[in-house]
């Protein structure tokens, strides 16, 4: 994958052109201000390739789905803000 580097103010004249050449061509961008990487344009494709990579199985999600349901127990007031008293787990 080609990959080029571009400082912010660049990025800002050439954006189009940056998000053309990740789509039509591949090319990843990383955008720079004052010498550090603050930001990567990618090609769509390689990023829905690290989502779906990255992203739990459905035996997983399945899983954590059946360890949770139930866990509920009371459900009173669900917007009302939670105080320190009323977390079990620190009694």
């Amino acid at each position: 994958m080609l990959q080029t580097t571009v400082t912010a103010m660049e990025a800002r004249k050439r954006f189009g052109e940056l998000l053309n050449s990740a789509f039509y061509h591949g090319v990843s961008t990383i955008i720079e201000r004052k010498g550090k990487a603050i930001a990567k344009v990618v090609p769509i494709v390689h990023a829905n390739a690290k989502l779906m990579r990255d992203a739990p199985d459905a035996r997983t999600v399945a899983e954590a789905r059946a360890r949770l349901k139930g866990s509920v127990i009371k459900y009173i007031n669900p917007f009302e803000p939670v105080g320190l008293e009323d977390w079990e787990a620190l009694k």
